[in-house]
């Protein structure tokens, strides 16, 4: 019996959810969608500025998502803490949603200027998304409906899930590899310099002396060690 119930509740709560979405959601959505299309056609947008810009607008969210969901409020948070993410988050889905549709119109107007590739496009396009399994991207907007919530207001799935912390800690290692290689590069350089007095007569390369040699190949391995390190 109740196993009846939380069916029927899903299933009521399922259908309420449809209905809100395609009534009331997905017509604000089209004609949010539309009245900025139409703006960048009045105002004659470039199709490859908008394109590209718009490109350039989503590279910048995702390098900046992690930075921008620091301003989410923790519990204990004041008043201008709240009001600082409220602002910022609807100045973000504004300027997000604008930068979504400019890039939308870009590489419509673009396809739009090459009508006889338009069927290769097409193949290759749905080609690309079944390889990549991102075909349902295709169900997005008005069929994809998401929520706002504080929590992750900021955040949203990308294709590559990258651990960031490991991104860092291997840059950084690199960093320090690369300061030590330099390092001994520059130490090699110094002790050729201070064994050149001590070189037998009549040879012009330092490196010829067999001390400085051995001297330089230790200090080379010694060093690219604790770089490995």
């Amino acid at each position: 019996m109740k196993q009846q119930r939380r069916a029927a509740g899903a299933l009521a709560r399922w259908g309420a959810d449809a209905l809100l979405s395609a009534c009331v959601v997905a017509p604000l959505v089209v004609g949010h969608w539309r009245g900025c299309w139409m703006l960048l056609e009045l105002y004659g947008a470039s199709a490859w500025g908008t394109f590209a810009g718009g490109g350039a607008a989503h590279a910048a969210v995702v390098l900046a998502r992690d930075w921008l969901n620091r301003l989410s409020p923790g519990r204990g948070a004041g008043p201008y803490e709240r009001l600082r993410f409220l602002v910022a988050r609807r100045l973000y889905t504004a300027l997000f949603g604008l930068a979504c549709i400019a890039h939308w119109h870009g590489g419509w107007a673009v396809l739009d200027a090459f009508p006889r590739a338009k069927p290769w496009v097409v193949g290759a396009s749905g080609t690309a998304l079944l390889a990549t399994r991102t075909l349902r991207n295709t169900l997005a907007p008005p069929y994809v409906v998401i929520a706002d919530h504080a929590r992750c207001a900021f955040l949203f799935p990308t294709m590559f899930r990258v651990d960031r912390s490991r991104v860092s800690r291997e840059a950084a290692g690199s960093r320090q590899g690369l300061t030590q290689a330099g390092t001994a590069t520059r130490e090699a350089r110094w002790r050729s310099r201070l064994d050149e007095p001590f070189q037998p007569s009549g040879s012009a390369d330092p490196q010829n002396s067999p001390r400085t040699a051995h001297d330089l190949t230790g200090l080379l391995i010694i060093n690219m060690k604790h770089a490995h390190d």
